[in-house]
């Protein structure tokens, strides 16, 4: 089995992070900002073949940041609910502050390491 704990400070330390970093929050550079752009429009494209409809409930595993909401919020609507998932709580506060200027309010965010904790107590 994986060791989560090490995996995450592997993440945290690492280039990995600098990466993603770099793609899921626009900087006034103009190299960060094409990343930023290609991550999206990727995210677009692939939420756009799940034919999401409204009301329905979707599961974003890995959500990060929340790059993939505003397309998920497109498909499932106000009436829908998304359910992200991460183990990085930095990369969830992210989320949670997209989720809140943007007034989503069906958007539930579960950390996995807190989740498996919680589940051993």
């Amino acid at each position: 089995m994986p060791n989560r704990e090490r995996s995450l400070q592997k993440y945290r330390e690492g280039y990995a992070r600098a990466v993603f970093d770099r793609a899921s929050v626009p900087t006034a550079d103009p190299h960060d900002q094409e990343i930023h752009n290609r991550a999206i429009h990727f995210r677009q494209r692939c939420i756009g073949k799940l034919a999401l409809t409204p009301g329905e409930t979707v599961i974003d595993a890995g959500c990060g940041t929340g790059l993939s909401f505003a397309a998920l919020e497109n498909g499932v609507g106000s009436r829908g609910r998304i359910i992200g998932i991460d183990q990085s709580s930095e990369q969830l506060a992210q989320a949670r502050a997209l989720a809140a200027r943007n007034g989503w309010q069906n958007i539930a965010l579960l950390n996995t390491t807190e989740s498996r904790k919680s589940l051993h107590s």
